[in-house]
């Protein structure tokens, strides 16, 4: 390829440096390179000189060109060995500026060069010149593939959002008519135990008891005494016969009882909108009245969505929990988390027990701290016209302690929790709302009315949580509270995140006068010496000055 193209490049040059004279060139047939010489040497100005030895034509024209002379070709001479590189000599004078030649005379015009071009073929590109191909520029050859990626990381699970509060239940109402039969129990074997579902909802789990004591392996042996066959019974140390009875005699067939009289049907009138009569034959039995219809219970709070969940047995293992397609918990067998309060099947990772009434609470760790996802409901409803009272901290029951709703109506206990003046959550007498509080009557942890193993916090406990969230959300100060605040129930488009699963609720303010205020737009809690507020229109924690005797929400924190 080098070789041909060269070839090309000095005919072309030969022909070229002719032409730019604007002499005439006779046809290039071909070229060899002879001996530079000194123009000196061989002509002069104006002069062409015919060297036939080197068949070469020298035309002095005030630079040095030559060509062939059109003849026969020679052979091919062999190539020559490549001489060793000489060294570089020093750089010579520089000479006086020579005198302008004459001009030369014309040569003859030489033929037109042939023009060259690349086509694209399979295997590269094809170079042709004067319709003669003079060499194809084959394809490189694909490189070797690069060795693949390592994979990267999977990224971390979010966390599951927490469930929302469950709405309050309304008062019963009007006695409906009859309701379509209810769903039907069943039960489940799964490793370990039984699984009972009702509705298509697991409600518990009973496991296998545990294995007995092996008993003791006992054996038969047929005996006859006096003509009489049995058995003799060993088991262990001890020895039993039973002995076949006599045949008895045949009994006298009895006599056939009387038809019983024919049973009466019975059914019902409805009264309109009032009662139904209940007759069975012609005798009136009953009359069911309607009951008087009950007040709307309030909207409950709606919950985040939820994930639907599945169990799968794991033999040898347990049951595998999953809810939107991520395994949550495994349920091992004889050593799971699933307890009972009370009746109720529970997982203590989730929520635990309060075994004062067998209510259950949901639970979540923030940071070093673990607190109640909900508010304490605890002890029974009195008017908030008269100031509640409770017995010493760690006795409370559920009679004993005493607790405001908002508005006098439970459904707001059942979605908020109870309101609770300070002295009943500390489980002080009820003066100490308004006397100073004797050093040592606030220990430290403080129980309280909370359950057993939990405390009312102090401020310095608050006021951990809201650092703790704080530099989780990257050092952003005072936005603790958009994390806290549950997803729903805020007015004023003061909803929260519930990132940590806290669900924090606007359960409002209670007085002792009858007053009830601020639910959906405050959350506020008792600490022990101290008041901690959340409001709608804030996105942090602060401090509050309510006054001891007003009713407030308590969440516990784990001892």
């Amino acid at each position: 390829m080098k070789t041909k193209l060269g070839l090309l490049a000095t005919s072309a040059l030969a022909a070229l440096m002719f032409a730019g004279c604007g002499d005439e060139t006779t046809q290039v047939i071909g070229t060899r390179t002879v001996a530079e010489l000194d123009k000196s040497e061989v002509c002069t100005i104006g002069d062409m000189v015919v060297n036939l030895a080197d068949n070469m034509i020298y035309v002095c024209d005030g630079a040095r060109q030559w060509t062939t002379m059109k003849g026969d070709a020679g052979e091919k001479g062999e190539t020559g060995a490549k001489g060793d590189r000489g060294e570089k000599g020093d750089a010579g004078a520089k000479g006086d500026p020579g005198q302008q030649g004459e001009q030369g005379i014309p040569g003859v015009k030489g033929e037109n060069g042939s023009s060259c071009t690349a086509r694209v073929v399979a295997e590269g590109v094809e170079v042709s010149c004067g319709g003669i191909v003079l060499d194809t520029l084959t394809n490189g050859h694909d490189g070797a593939q690069g060795p693949q990626g390592e994979q990267g990381p999977q990224g971390v699970q979010g966390e599951t959002g927490a469930q929302g509060p469950q709405g309050a239940t309304g008062a019963q109402g009007i006695q409906g008519v009859k309701g379509e039969d209810g769903s039907s129990c069943t039960a489940s074997p799964v490793t370990n135990g039984v699984e009972i579902y009702c509705g298509g909802q697991l409600v518990a789990t009973i496991l296998n008891g545990q294995d007995g004591a092996a008993g003791e392996s006992c054996t038969l042996a047929s005996i006859n005494v006096n003509g009489v066959h049995g058995v003799e019974i060993t088991c262990g140390a001890q020895k039993d016969t039973v002995m076949n009875g006599a045949q008895g005699i045949q009994g006298v067939q009895g006599e056939h009882g009387a038809p019983g009289a024919a049973g009466a049907s019975c059914s019902g009138v409805s009264l309109g909108d009032t009662a139904v009569v209940i007759s069975c034959g012609d005798v009136v039995v009953d009359t069911l009245y309607n009951g008087a219809q009950g007040e709307q219970g309030i909207q409950g709070i709606q919950g985040e969505a939820g994930q639907s969940c599945t169990g799968l047995a794991i033999d040898g293992v347990g049951i595998e929990i999953s809810c939107g397609g991520v395994v949550v918990d495994t349920l091992r067998n004889g050593n799971n988390n699933v307890l009972f309060c009370g009746n109720v099947a529970y997982d203590s990772n989730v929520r635990f027990c309060d075994e004062r009434d067998n209510k259950l609470y949901k639970w979540v760790t923030i940071g070093t701290q673990t607190w109640m996802a909900e508010n304490l409901n605890f002890g029974t409803r009195v008017n908030n016209k008269v100031n509640s009272k409770v017995n010493n901290q760690g006795n409370a029951t559920a009679e004993s302690a005493q607790k405001y709703c908002y508005n006098d109506s439970t459904k707001y206990c059942d979605a908020y929790g109870g309101l609770y003046q300070w002295h009943t959550a500390m489980a002080f007498l009820q003066a100490y709302d308004s006397l100073p509080v004797v050093d040592g009557m606030i220990q430290s942890p403080h129980r309280g009315i909370c359950p057993a193993g939990w405390h009312i916090p102090d401020s310095t406990e608050w006021a951990t949580l809201k650092t703790w969230v704080d530099n989780d959300n990257g050092g952003e100060e005072n936005d603790e509270g958009r994390s806290l605040k549950s997803v729903s129930g805020w007015s004023d488009g003061g909803n929260g995140t519930n990132e940590y699963g806290f669900n924090a609720l606007p359960g409002g303010t209670a007085w002792y006068n009858g007053a009830a205020n601020d639910v959906g737009t405050r959350a506020k809690w008792w600490a022990t010496s101290a008041a901690i507020n959340l409001a709608a229109e804030r996105q942090d924690l602060g401090n509050d000055g309510s006054p001891r005797s007003k009713g407030l929400s308590i969440r516990c924190i784990k001892d």
